[in-house]
């Protein structure tokens, strides 16, 4: 005969059994059960996470500049490339990569107000003198010039 009021079906107690035998006896082989099937989840979870977490913490951190900037390419291709070298050797445990486009002259004002109206982010720009008054204005600009005289090329710079 089974308890009516339990969500477990018990044997029935028999005249032979003690009165130590009752239902209690099964909820604590039920809870056993029920903490070793949860700590068995929590090692299988724990363990499977150890090795993403150590992956993650191994993978250098990406970082990719871009960069809009006016012909000839050969000077860009030379002072991106020693720029380049300078951020990886002080930032080690990043990895860092510039995706540069190279453009006419007559390109480059207009491809650098269309991506700044659409917000598209863009670490470095050049551009003509002309256009600093509404580069300004537009909050498009930062002062670099006490970085660039490390650089040692301000003859190609007006």
């Amino acid at each position: 005969m089974s308890n009516s009021n339990s969500l477990i079906d018990y044997p029935p107690v028999t005249k032979k059994e003690s009165s130590t035998n009752t239902p209690h006896k099964y909820i604590f082989k039920d809870f056993k059960l029920i903490l070793i099937i949860g700590l068995v989840s929590l090692i299988l979870v724990a363990t499977s996470l150890t090795p993403f977490t150590m992956v993650n913490a191994q993978q250098p951190k990406q970082v990719t500049l871009t960069a809009i900037v006016a012909e000839p390419k050969e000077r860009w291709d030379s002072l991106f490339a020693d720029a380049l070298t300078k951020l990886r050797e002080r930032h080690p445990d990043m990895k860092i990569d510039i995706d540069y486009r190279v453009l006419p002259y007559a390109d480059t004002r207009k491809q650098i107000l269309t991506a700044m109206a659409g917000r598209t982010p863009i670490d470095l720009i050049s551009i003509d003198q002309i256009w600093l008054g509404e580069f300004a204005e537009g909050k498009f600009l930062s002062d670099l010039s006490n970085l660039t005289q490390s650089w040692n090329r301000s003859s190609e710079w007006f």
